[in-house]
């Protein structure tokens, strides 16, 4: 997944990012990790997520906790749409 350079810097891949981590944490999952080109590190530091090394592919490789997912958007707002409360 990705968005395409010339609708960077919109907010788009952001919004995508902390609705699949919320959503995965009211899901239960506890780690949400993946690997990503180099360019999409420090875009990923920023959401949270943690370096972790280059696959044998060298690929990066990041990853964030389930306590980092919670904290993406608004837990209550959240809860609403997926009926958690």
């Amino acid at each position: 997944m990705f968005v395409l350079e010339e609708h960077r810097g919109k907010g788009m891949g952001r919004t995508l990012i902390e609705d699949l981590g919320q959503h995965m944490f009211f899901e239960g999952v506890d780690r949400f990790r993946f690997f990503c080109n180099k360019p999409a590190v420090e875009f990923y530091s920023k959401l949270g997520f943690s370096y972790q090394g280059e696959s044998k592919s060298g690929l990066p490789f990041v990853y964030c906790e389930r306590d980092s997912l919670k904290s993406i958007k608004d837990e209550k707002q959240l809860a609403k749409l997926y009926k958690v409360y």
